[in-house]
């Protein structure tokens, strides 16, 4: 059995990266967004958001539209409810029975 040392050093050295990778990808978004106005910011999510392939901005005939379709595809909630007779059957008491009040 050989030595397994670089495959060691490898997820190490992975690892590293990856934190330091993640702190300075924090201080530059925080950085970046201290130096734009507001709308700078919302026009930087929006074209972020858009570029999602899942999550799309859209106008608000698209909304309409995409709303359209769901209410159609909507089924109703819980069963149909059944013709109510005109004698229905009494329902039975439920839990336990009560003791005679004493007269």
């Amino acid at each position: 059995m050989g030595f397994m040392g670089k495959k060691k050093d490898k997820v190490f050295t992975l690892d590293y990266f990856r934190k330091a990778g993640a702190r300075g990808g924090a201080i530059g978004g925080k950085k970046a967004a201290a130096n734009m106005t507001a709308e700078e910011r919302t026009a930087r999510a929006q074209k972020m958001v858009a570029g999602r392939k899942w999550h799309p901005v859209l106008t608000e005939e698209e909304k309409a539209k995409r709303q359209a379709e769901r209410d159609k595809l909507k089924k109703p909630v819980g069963r149909p409810r059944k013709a109510v007779a005109e004698n229905p059957v009494p329902k039975r008491p439920r839990g336990r029975p009560r003791k005679a009040a004493a007269a």
